[in-house]
């Protein structure tokens, strides 16, 4: 996927597959549209960055690279399973909300850098995981509430 955008207002569906993301604007899901990973095989991998004005729906799988991860819209982590946020820094400028009990592992200094105007939004009991190698870190510039699961 070169320069890639998903438009439209539907959703794009990723199910057992490596998608390679290269480019200079990589792959980006324009605001009215929703790309979802539905299953634990699914990689989002490259060296072009990815970028959602929409809504993108991470329910399982794996993102990896270097290039940057950016939310201007919605990330909605969703589902149980554990996903990894591998060498690419996530930064939030619109909303994450995290909906289910999964874990996000960072991998190979991964970060979560939520800026001055994003929000993590925390809806029930998952949690991060600083996993070896290099683990990650999460800078939070932003507001990080959590409103719902135990507290």
């Amino acid at each position: 996927m070169n320069n890639t955008v998903i438009s439209g207002g539907g959703t794009f569906n990723a199910r057992d597959a490596v998608l390679t993301v290269n480019g200079v604007t990589g792959l980006v899901i324009e605001s009215g549209s929703t790309m979802e990973t539905l299953s634990s095989s699914t990689q989002l991998t490259g060296t072009g960055p990815l970028t959602v004005n929409g809504t993108f729906k991470w329910n399982r799988g794996d993102i990896i690279g270097s290039a940057p991860f950016t939310v201007n819209g919605t990330l909605d982590i969703n589902g149980i399973s554990t996903r990894d946020l591998n060498g690419r820094t996530l930064t939030v400028n619109g909303l994450m909300k995290w909906s289910s009990d999964g874990v996000l592992r960072l991998l190979n200094n991964a970060q979560v850098l939520n800026q001055a105007g994003g929000t993590i939004d925390m809806q029930a009991d998952g949690s991060i995981d600083f996993f070896a190698p290099g683990g990650g870190t999460v800078t939070n510039n932003g507001t990080f509430q959590k409103t719902g699961g135990a507290v």
